[in-house]
This record gives C-alpha cells, sequence and structure tokens, in this order.
C-alpha cells in the first residue's frame, strides 16, 4: 500500500491509495468504512457534517449542490437541461470566476450567459451586457425579455437613462453607447458583465478601464497592474541581455508589486467579467493589464470541426459568373486583400448588373439582408477581422464559400528582411539562383549561432525598438547593408521575370515597390468554416471554391493548410459532381434528419494533464492561437480539439514533472516497516525558484540557500483537482514510460474524488495525428508499470541514503553518495584509468591528406622521435594489397542509447545534454519519445520518410523498412517531413519555441539517421594497404570511391580518399607531425560508458545519462571538454575501492542486473510490488551490517591513533 502525506482533499492529512481511488476521504475524516466500488457525494457530506470534519471538500461539495439548483433554475426558463460543456463553464460562473468561453459557435454560449444574467439578477446582482451593434442589442433584448418570467428590470439605450438603477436589472448596451454616456456608467456598482465582441470593446481602452472600474477594481490596482506589465517587459530583456544585476532588481520588484496587487484588490466583493467571443490576437497593454487583474488571457479557435468540399479553378470574372449560376443557397465571396474594398465594390456592381441579388458587407444590414433571403450573394474583403469571417453562424443559409484570389498577406519586402531568422531563410534560397557576396557565409553562420535571446533582442533593435552595442550592433549594422544587397538581387531577377517564388513566399512588383505574397491560411480556414456549421448535432455540408490568381501561391497555400488540416485535399472545380454536391448539401440541412451524434454530447469539456509547459503549450498550439488561464503563478492552456463528430473544449495543464517523492524524516528513509510489509510515504516535492533545488523536507525555506520562494507541488495538484471539477473528463498524458505512469497514477489518485472519468492516453510523438489517436484510444493506468518505478524509487532511496550515510561517516563528506547503477560506472572509468596509466606512453600524429591521419603508439619518447624524423625526411610509403567493392548497409534509427554515442562523438555533447535537448525536441513536437531501446519504425514514420524523398527528389532510392517488430516503442525519429534548414524556417513563423543551435545540430543527426533507415544501400570500393614507417608496418583500409550512393546521400560518414583510387604504391610526404602523450588503453568517453551499460543490461534509456551525471555531480568523474573522456577524482578512486571493498554488492554488475531482472518480473507481473519490496529489505540489512563494521573499524584506529 501506498500512503500520501498530506492529500487527504478535505483535511490535508495523510490517505493511502485505496481510498483515493473509490473517491473517500482519509481515516480521519471517513473512519470505519468499508472500501466498495464507490459512495455517493450525499453520503459523503452526511458523514463529515455527523462528524464535524468542516474542511475544503466539503465547500467542493456544496457548489455541487449550487449548481444542481443553476441546473433546475435553466431547465425552468428554458426547458432544457444543462449541456455538459455548459454545465463546465456554469462552475466557473457560479464560483465568481472572470473568463473568456473558447468554444466553437452553436454549443450553447448565448443561451447559457442569458440565463446565467438573469439568474445572478434574480439573486439580487446588477449586470450590464456589452454587444458591438444596436441590432445585436435588440436580439439579445428580446431574448431575455422572452425569458423573464421573474420580472427582473431589463434595460437598453432606448430607456437606460430613466430606469432604477438602484436595485438588480439587467442592462444591454452597445460600446458606442458607453463610450458617449461614460458618466452614466461610471457611477453603476456591477456584479456582472458580459462582453459579447472583445476585440471591438479593445479598441476603446477608456471602456476597458470603465468596465473593470465598474466590478470593483480601484485605480490603485489598475496602477500595480500597469507596473507589473511595464516590470515583466522589462525583465524579458534584461534575461535577453544577460544582465544578471538588472534582473535580481527587476524580480524584487515584480515580487513585491505583486504582493501590492493581491492586497489591493478585495476579491470578495469583486465583481465578473465573462467573455463570449474573440479572435485571440488582442495586443496591448489592456490585455495584459485584464491578466493581472483578473487572471486570464482571451485566446482563440479555429474552427478546424469541419465538413466541407474544398475545389479550386482559375481566376477570371467570367467563371466567377459561372460558378454562382449553379451554386445554391446563401454564398459569400471572399475578395483577396491585395484586390482590397474598391474591387470589391466593382464586383457588387457586377454581378448585380447581371441579375445576382448581391451586397456589399459593409455593415451588419448587410448579414441581416442574408439572414432574411434579400440577398443571396454577400461579397466583403477577406480578412480575418472581417464581419463575414468572424462569429457568422447561419446553417441553414450558408451553402458556399467563393475566394476571388487565394487569401493572402502582403507586406513589403522590408519588413521581411529586418528579421535575423527570415534574412538567413530567403538568403539560402537565393543561393540556389547564385545569389552570394563576400562575408555572406560569415555573417549567416553568426547568425545560426545566436541563441534565441539574442535573436529576439536583435530582432527588437532592427524595428528601432531597443538599442544595442558590440556585437549585436556589428549583425544588426550588417543585417541592414544584406538586406540592401539582396533587394538589389531580387530586381535584378524580376527584371527578366515576373515574379520570385522563395519557399513559402511570393515576391513581386506592385507598382514601384518589392511586395512579399504569403498565404493568409487562418482567415481562409475562418471563413471557409462559415458554410458549415454545427445543426442538429452534425456539420452542415460546406462548399468551399477558390478562384486562383497564383499558381505558385496556390501550391504554398495547399502545403501550409496540411499543416493545420492534414485531411484536406483541394480538388479542381472540374472533378466534381456539383450536383451530387448541391444534394448532400440540401440533406444535411433536412430539419427531418437525425443526427447520430447528439450536441450536448459532442461537445466535451475536458482536462488534459502534461508534464511540462512547453508539451502544454506545443497541445494547445496545434489547434490554433490558445487561450491563457492565470491561476496565482500556474498558467494553463486552453483550446478546442477536434476529434471525429466530437468536439473537446479543452484545458491544457502541466504538473511540472513528479508531483510526489518519498518523505524524508520518516520510517526507513522514507518507508514504514511492519509485520505487514513495507509502505512507502509519498509527500509534495518542493522546488526552489531561486536556486532549483528539490527537496521534500516540509520547510518554509530553500534548505539549500534559504529562498522562500518555493513552488510546492501540492499547489498544482490543488489546481488540477480546481479544473478537474470543471470538466467531464480527464486525460492524463504522461510521458510514455514508468516514470511517467507514476506520475500519471499520482495524478489519477488525486482527482478520483473530484470527478468519476479519469484516463490514461499515451502517444510517442506530440502531433495533432498522435493525440487525437490517443483520445480515441484512452485506458487505463497500467499498474505494473506503476508498481516498478515504486520499487526501483523505493531501492534508490534504501541503497542510495544507506551508501551516502556510510561514506559521510567515513570521509566526513556530507554530499557524497552511490548507488546500484552509478557504482559500477564508476568502478569501469577507475578500472579503465589504472589500465590507461599503466600503458601510457607517446602518439605520434602524422597528418596526410584530407583528413588522412595515421597514429602510431610508442612507448618511449626517444623512439616516438626518431619516428618523427624518419617521417619528416622520408615520409610514409603505402603499398595497396587489395581492392574490394562493398556493400554498405544503412544502420537502424537511433534508438537512447545509440543517439548518445553519437551525438557525443559527433556534436561533442554530454549525456545529460543530449537528453535535455532530446526532451524538449519531442515536447515541441519535432521528433518521437526518446526514451526507448527500439528501433523500429511504424507506418507512420515511413510515410514520412516517403514523404520526404518524394519531395527532395530521391525516391527511387527509397526502400521503407520497419527495422524490427511493434514493441513497447518506436525509434527516435522526426515527426514531420522537414529536414534541419526546412525546420530553421518553420521556427520564423513559431516564436515560442525557443530552440537553440543545438537543438538543431540534434535533430540534423536524428533526422539524417531516419531517412538514411529507409533508403537504399550503397556500394563503395575499398582499398586496403600496408603503411610502412622504417621498419613499422600497418595495415590500414581507406574509402576511394562511391559507386551507389544510396543512404550516404544524406547520411555519409565516410572520409573519402579518392585520390588514393588506382595508385598501387606511393610515399606521402606528412604535412605536420607531432608527438602526444597517450596510451595503448584509450580513455573511456561518455558514448563508450553508455554503450557498456547497454550491452551489460545496466541501467534503462532513462538513466544512462544520469548515471554518469550523478558521479560527476558527486565529484568522482570530470569529463574531458574536448574528446568527452571520463577521467576518475582522487575522491572517486577512494569511494569506488571503499565501496568494492566492504559493499561488493553495490559495484556488482550481477547484482544490477538482477535488480534489473526484479523489476523486469513486477513490470510483468510475475512478481508483486509488495513480495519485490520485501526482497530489497535483505539487501539494505547487509549494507547496515557491512557499514557498521567498516564504521567501527575506524573508530578503533582512531581510538588507537
Amino acid at each position: 500500500m501506498l500512503v500520501y502525506s498530506g492529500l487527504c482533499p478535505n483535511c490535508g492529512g495523510e490517505i493511502d491509495e485505496f481510498r483515493m481511488e473509490v473517491g473517500l476521504l482519509c481515516k480521519d475524516c471517513i473512519p470505519n468504512i468499508d472500501l466498495i466500488t464507490s459512495y455517493s457525494r450525499s453520503f459523503i457530506k452526511e458523514q463529515l457534517l455527523n462528524s464535524q470534519r468542516l474542511g475544503k471538500y466539503l465547500n467542493f461539495l456544496d457548489v455541487e449542490e449550487e449548481l444542481e439548483e443553476f441546473d433546475e433554475f435553466f431547465s425552468n426558463v428554458c426547458g432544457k437541461k444543462l449541456w455538459s460543456i455548459q454545465r463546465s463553464w456554469a462552475r466557473r460562473m457560479l464560483a465568481n470566476e472572470s473568463f473568456a468561453l473558447i468554444a466553437p459557435t452553436g454549443v450553447g454560449k448565448t443561451t447559457l450567459l442569458l440565463i446565467y444574467s438573469l439568474y445572478r439578477a434574480v439573486n439580487g446582482g446588477r449586470v450590464l451586457y456589452i454587444v458591438p451593434t444596436r441590432e445585436l442589442m435588440n436580439h439579445i433584448y428580446r431574448l431575455l425579455s422572452s425569458f423573464n418570467p421573474f420580472n427582473i428590470k431589463l434595460y437598453n439605450s432606448d430607456n437606460i437613462k430613466s430606469g432604477d438603477l438602484t436595485s438588480s436589472f439587467i442592462t444591454v448596451l452597445t460600446h458606442n453607447f458607453i463610450h458617449r454616456n461614460k458618466d452614466l456608467i461610471s457611477n453603476l456598482r456591477l456584479n456582472l458583465v458580459v462582453v459579447d465582441d472583445f476585440d471591438a470593446l479593445l479598441k476603446t481602452s477608456s471602456i476597458v478601464d470603465l468596465i473593470l472600474k465598474c466590478i470593483g477594481v480601484s485605480d490603485e490596482s489598475i496602477s500595480y497592474a500597469k507596473k507589473l506589465v511595464s516590470i515583466k517587459s522589462e525583465l524579458v530583456f534584461a534575461k535577453y541581455s544577460g544582465n544578471e544585476e538588472l534582473v535580481s532588481k527587476l524580480k524584487d520588484e515584480l515580487y513585491q508589486n505583486t504582493l501590492n496587487l493581491v492586497k489591493s484588490i478585495d476579491y470578495s466583493r469583486l465583481g465578473q467579467l465573462l467573455i463570449a467571443s474573440a479572435t485571440g490576437r488582442g495586443r496591448g497593454e489592456r490585455v495584459k493589464i485584464l491578466r493581472e487583474l483578473l487572471g486570464f488571457e482571451v485566446g482563440a479557435i479555429t474552427d478546424y470541426l469541419r465538413n466541407l468540399v474544398e475545389v479550386y479553378d482559375v481566376f477570371s470574372e467570367e467563371r466567377l459568373k459561372e460558378v454562382l449560376n449553379n451554386l445554391v443557397g446563401g454564398t459569400l465571396v471572399f475578395v483577396s486583400k491585395d484586390l482590397g474594398l474598391n474591387y470589391s465594390k466593382h464586383l457588387v456592381d457586377t454581378l448585380r448588373n447581371l441579375g445576382f441579388r448581391v451586397t456589399l458587407a459593409n455593415s451588419r444590414k448587410a448579414l441581416d439582408m442574408l439572414r432574411n433571403g434579400e440577398v443571396d450573394v454577400v461579397v466583403g474583403v477577406s480578412t480575418y477581422y472581417g464581419i463575414l469571417t468572424r462569429g457568422l453562424d447561419e446553417p441553414l443559409r450558408i451553402y458556399n464559400t467563393v475566394f476571388v484570389g487565394i487569401p493572402k498577406n502582403e507586406f513589403y519586402i522590408d519588413n521581411l528582411l529586418m528579421n535575423p531568422r527570415t534574412l538567413t531563410y530567403i538568403s539560402n534560397e537565393l543561393v540556389k539562383l547564385g545569389f552570394k557576396f563576400e562575408g555572406y557565409e560569415d555573417l549567416i553562420r553568426r547568425l545560426r549561432n545566436l541563441s534565441p535571446k539574442k535573436i529576439k533582442i536583435l530582432t527588437y533593435s532592427l524595428r528601432n525598438l531597443i538599442d544595442v552595442e558590440g556585437q549585436l550592433l556589428e549583425l544588426k549594422n550588417a543585417i541592414i547593408s544584406t538586406s540592401t544587397i539582396i533587394k538589389e538581387f531580387i530586381k535584378d531577377y524580376l527584371r527578366s521575370n515576373d515574379k520570385l517564388v522563395v519557399n513559402d513566399y511570393v515576391i513581386k512588383y506592385r507598382g514601384s515597390k518589392l511586395v512579399v505574397w504569403s498565404p493568409d491560411i487562418m482567415t481562409y480556414i475562418q471563413a471557409s468554416g462559415r458554410s458549415s456549421r454545427l445543426y442538429n448535432g452534425s456539420m452542415t455540408l460546406g462548399l468551399s471554391i477558390v478562384l486562383v490568381d497564383d499558381e505558385d501561391l496556390m501550391n504554398i497555400f495547399v502545403r501550409k493548410l496540411r499543416n493545420y488540416i492534414p485531411s484536406n485535399n483541394f480538388r479542381k472545380l472540374s472533378d466534381i459532381d456539383l450536383s451530387e454536391v448541391r444534394k448532400r448539401q440540401y440533406e444535411s440541412r433536412s430539419t427531418l434528419k437525425s443526427s447520430t451524434v447528439p450536441l450536448n454530447t459532442s461537445v466535451k469539456p475536458t482536462l488534459i494533464v502534461v508534464e511540462s509547459p512547453t508539451k502544454a503549450r506545443t497541445i494547445a498550439s496545434m489547434f490554433g492561437k490558445p487561450g491563457r488561464r492565470y491561476l496565482g503563478e500556474y498558467v494553463v492552456y486552453e483550446s478546442v480539439i477536434p476529434v471525429g463528430d466530437s468536439v473537446y473544449v479543452t484545458t491544457i495543464a502541466p504538473t511540472y514533472g513528479h508531483v510526489t517523492d518519498l518523505v524524508v524524516g520518516e520510517g526507513l528513509h522514507g518507508i514504514r516497516v511492519s509485520s505487514s510489509g513495507l509502505t512507502p510515504i509519498y509527500t509534495s516535492i518542493k522546488r526552489c525558484y531561486d536556486c532549483g533545488h528539490q527537496f521534500t523536507d516540509r520547510v518554509s525555506e530553500c534548505p539549500r540557500c534559504g529562498s522562500p520562494r518555493l513552488r510546492d507541488s501540492y499547489k498544482v495538484i490543488d489546481i488540477l483537482r480546481k479544473l478537474a471539477q470543471e470538466v467531464d473528463t480527464v486525460f492524463i498524458a504522461t510521458d510514455p514510460d514508468d516514470e511517467g505512469e507514476k506520475i500519471a497514477y499520482d495524478v489519477y489518485l488525486a482527482l478520483k474524488p473530484f470527478t468519476k472519468d479519469v484516463r490514461r492516453i499515451e502517444f510517442h510523438e506530440v502531433t495533432r495525428r498522435a493525440l487525437i489517436e490517443a483520445i480515441r484510444n484512452p485506458r487505463g493506468i497500467d499498474m505494473f508499470r506503476v508498481n516498478a518505478q515504486v520499487v526501483r524509487r523505493v531501492d534508490d532511496r534504501l541503497v542510495g541514503f544507506e551508501v551516502s550515510d556510510m561514506l559521510k561517516k567515513y570521509f566526513n563528506k556530507y554530499w557524497l553518495g552511490g548507488g546500484r547503477v552509478q557504482t559500477p560506472v564508476l568502478g569501469w572509468v577507475v578500472s579503465n584509468y589504472r589500465d590507461y596509466v599503466r600503458g601510457r606512453g607517446y602518439n605520434v600524429i602524422i597528418k596526410l591528406f584530407n583528413n588522412f591521419t595515421l597514429i602510431v603508439f610508442i612507448r618511449s619518447k626517444e623512439e616516438a622521435l626518431k619516428i618523427v624524423d624518419y617521417v619528416t625526411n622520408s615520409g610514409v610509403r603505402l603499398v595497396k594489397t587489395r581492392d574490394e567493392v562493398r556493400t554498405l548497409q544503412p544502420k537502424p534509427p537511433y534508438s537512447t542509447d545509440d543517439l548518445i554515442v553519437e551525438a557525443s562523438n559527433k556534436l561533442k555533447l554530454p549525456a545529460v545534454t543530449v537528453m535535455k535537448l532530446a526532451q524538449e525536441l519531442f515536447e515541441s513536437g519535432f521528433i518521437t519519445y526518446h526514451r526507448t531501446d527500439s528501433t523500429h519504425v511504424s507506418g507512420v514514420g515511413v510515410e514520412v520518410a516517403k514523404e520526404y524523398t518524394t519531395k527532395k527528389g530521391i525516391s527511387n532510392d527509397f526502400r521503407p523498412r520497419s527495422w524490427g517488430g511493434v514493441g513497447t516503442h518506436e525509434c527516435i525519429r522526426p515527426t514531420k517531413p522537414i529536414d534541419v534548414d526546412e525546420l530553421s524556417n518553420y521556427l520564423i513563423n513559431e516564436p515560442y519555441m525557443r530552440l537553440t543551435y543545438n537543438h538543431l545540430r540534434l535533430y540534423d543527426l536524428i533526422f539524417r539517421r531516419f531517412i538514411a533507415s529507409q533508403l537504399s544501400e550503397a556500394e563503395v570500393k575499398f582499398s586496403t594497404y600496408v603503411a610502412s614507417i622504417n621498419t613499422l608496418e600497418k595495415v590500414i583500409e581507406v574509402p576511394v570511391n562511391v559507386l551507389r550512393y544510396g543512404f550516404l546521400k544524406v547520411y555519409n560518414n565516410l572520409i573519402m580518399l579518392s585520390s588514393l583510387e588506382g595508385v598501387d604504391e606511393v610515399v606521402l610526404k606528412p604535412k605536420e607531425v607531432k608527438i602526444v602523450r597517450g596510451s595503448e588503453v584509450k580513455l573511456l568517453t561518455i558514448s563508450d560508458v553508455v554503450r557498456l551499460m547497454k550491452d551489460r543490461g545496466i541501467g534503462r534509456p532513462s538513466t544512462y545519462a544520469k548515471a554518469i551525471d550523478n558521479n560527476v555531480r558527486h565529484g568522482y568523474l570530470i569529463v574531458s571538454k574536448r574528446r568527452l573522456c571520463l577521467i576518475p577524482t582522487k575522491l572517486g578512486v577512494e569511494v569506488y575501492d571503499i565501496l568494492s571493498k566492504h559493499l561488493p554488492d553495490i559495484t556488482s554488475e550481477v547484482m544490477t542486473r538482477e535488480i534489473e531482472g526484479l523489476l523486469d518480473a513486477v513490470r510483468s507481473n510475475l512478481l508483486s510490488r509488495d513480495e519485490a519490496l520485501t526482497l530489497l529489505i535483505g539487501d539494505i540489512v547487509g549494507i547496515r551490517l557491512r557499514r557498521d563494521i567498516l564504521l567501527s573499524n575506524v573508530q578503533e584506529d582512531l581510538i588507537t591513533t
């Protein structure tokens, strides 16, 4: 049994895993009860009231009761029960939380907001409902009147000035009315403000301040919030510039101003702000001030849920007329922004003269004309903010969208070149056309080596927002001069060409100005979705027609659209049966059709729990710009995920890693030992914000640095519990390994008393496809994996603490430690180093040509000097003995050990750095899971390779391989068919992804190794020579010619010595000869040790890097900078000698392998968790006995001395 200290949902006391799993509280809160499957909440409440245990869980039960009361109120008003998504929002509303309701149109937002407004007014509240137009004001007013059997006072702009505003009321007003009558509104004290169109409201900052004051936010609080926004902005630049002194100062100011802000707000009297719709593109100070004051940041959803036939044709006005003549229902015509409003007006006049019932979308009146059937076609400009693009929900009227010209963004080329990333991107493409100038390669190299922080500073400087100096000023000036050279090159190119296509851009002249076109994907998705809406629980069929004005831009458009909607399939208009489409459009809007998916079940409020903020942000950003919700210092993301016919309105929240660990000060190092067995006791993990130290002690200050700024993981659990109460389903999406399963189990137990439906989902790559597939196939917690992790952690704790205790007392050094994997690794290095010392001598390094180097080991320095003298004067004679043509097979993709080995050898990165970079690449969605011992390639992986080889014109070499059978994991591979150059370009448009030069180097290694594994064999000619140096001879084999490249096209590690082909005998004079100290035994490198761990069955993919890093951290090993060789310190040798003599089991590879076997048995359910834990106790008894003997001998020696 596992026990969790501090996790009882009611009193915060100790509770066991079995009680939490059935939704119960601890033994103190509900004693003497059988652990049946589940208990009703009414029963639990009765037990708490009877025992007077009035804690936090009782508050939760009270809110649930109020929700039921509101549900009944809702039903009485509109005749329907709350839908799932409405219940989720209602919970937050009843808790007086301010937030934005993020969901597709048509899921009951407006109905809920209207009835909640009535509910607040019935209970004495004063409500302001803000809308953008008078038409909408009248519509909302009429709805409220029809819903109002309570005689609540209702006002609008026509009667508010004569109304009674001293008691409860609801008033519906437009932005313009509020702006003109600020004095009237400023005197109101409001309990609730509902904003229908947040973007329109933001255009007038004074209204935002007015609303804040009306809900009880003081001028002082607004001032503090502004100051916080300013400090955070300064802090970002201070961090980027590396000014640690300023960073420290600003952190202190931030901490103090946050306290001042919290103290200035009386949250018990604060009103509520609810936002019904927004694009999420709001920028500027007001949005950030709302975040500081009310704890949320508005996001937007993109309507990925769609049922569209998407086609294209060539643009002409004649073709547009033919298209419109063949359509049924209402049609929205979107004119590309480069054609503009004047062309839209021309188009309306032309179509009207041809007999079409058409109007221009210059006001909401045009939409009313469409709704009322007065017109069939509405023409407007294709913009993200346009009234045709956003918020238009008319499933019975709008059947079609027609795009006159590809939706596009147009901007001047200077905007493109005044960014280091895009300048690098564009110039690399221009090189293929012959672009080059002196210093170009050096500039690109320097830009590529910049950290993301410095790139951001440089970008701001190029926009003249900040000043820079030193290296960044040099780069700024170089970029400005380079951009001028690039523009001249482009102008020269356009003298003989009408346009220049550069990957994702089309560059051309508009008049005398160079302009850039790029597809406006988000506007297209939003606009085309107007013809496919939720109706009767399923999506109506829409028709989207793009009339193409530039074929190259259309190719870019389709390619980029598939990044957002992988299933997108554009066809030629002539290839579809338009009459069949029209028939299906009618059927999808039939009021007689029965919905296979009722709306109230197809829209599902959901919580997804992941480990890291990076993974949370990556997932949320796959589905549009996510909303952000601030719960104190904790940030969660809000998004909408379409899965088949269902829509998951999702909150994505991170745990920040493990949320529990074993306690320190109780039992045997955190494990209670009794006659009934071992009981591990877990508690929260505390992390220090200042020094990063992690611990489990219950203290108010960091035991290492004394800082009071701590993050307690139980605060994270409290927030997850709050979020879980708001949803129907919780998906736990932690990493697919034992550690991830234990995190998932802890979260599962913590949330079970608050929600019944908690499921585990698992995916091996952070992509849309993988996430959606995982949601479709949830599972339960794998307790065998959990048990294996518990056994491993208990063994680590018991062995680690016992060994550490012995070493501390023996050496009188408090930081020493050891472990089952760490100590054998230390032994390998110590043994190797001793062999290295015994074999010391001299290496004569002879550099010949093309990196062709011979190394000759000589014991004595005198002999080595003779070799140097001979080679310098007489050279090296090579005599060929044979030629051989060899077929080289590609290597399989990386497993964890292979990746660490190659990254250490080729990139000179320590193992722990490799794993950190790989973790971040995985969480950012670029590679599959990186802790794996498998080289298997899935069908999805094969398709990635196929798409890439086709795109690069090497499909003739494509040879799909699965590399072994399906296992628990897959190999480490890229998730997208993009190489490192394409990834660099992709990151230009994803500024939140802070990948460094080393991330890109590692990705390049992973990508090339994977693509090579899916290519044909290579044929290479090798020649074997005998190299003679005086009387010394050495046989060498060198590649001299590639006969068929195959996989070598992308992954070529051969140093080709083509100048030796056909040469039977030659004497080569050296370019350089030198002597260095060396040994006939090579020092072990990080890659060697990882390979040994894999070959000898010591550790797992998740522990390879940690075993080495622990030895370095304890001061036992040092790592050479150039070759990453591992060298033991004097302390490391002493520690190993003591442990190998007195605790041979700890240093034994056999014992370590037996522990791995024990864990495998637990993981396979051949051994129970309790049985495995009992076996561990025997080891601990042995360690303590040997420790006591050692320490008693030391004590006797001291006494004798």
